[in-house]
């Protein structure tokens, strides 16, 4: 897990995100998803995880996500860390973010 710390992810630029009675809709449209992708989306739901979405900037790595939303959520370290990949991991899978 200790290289999944150290990577860093960045948004795909053709996932279009809308926020719907404080839900974050998470939709990716790039030329890579295929047909069979393209009812792929994530719902974000409360607020670490569309904090999570926030963090994601191309330059913060996944451990300096996880040290922000330790600090500001107070949360168990080690939960925290594998909520967070676990997150990303589902972001990655419908190509939302790489």
């Amino acid at each position: 897990m200790a290289n999944d710390l150290k990577k860093i992810y960045k948004k795909d630029p053709e996932t279009i995100t809308r926020t719907i009675d404080g839900e974050l809709i998470v939709m990716p449209l790039g030329e890579d998803v295929g047909i069979g992708d393209l009812g792929c989306f994530h719902i974000l739901k409360n607020k670490t995880a569309i904090y999570i979405w926030d963090l994601i900037d191309g330059k913060s790595s996944v451990g300096e996500i996880k040290q922000e939303i330790i600090t500001r959520f107070d949360a168990e370290p080690k939960k925290a860390e594998s909520d967070i990949i676990e997150f990303l991991y589902n972001l990655e899978k419908i190509k939302a973010i790489a």
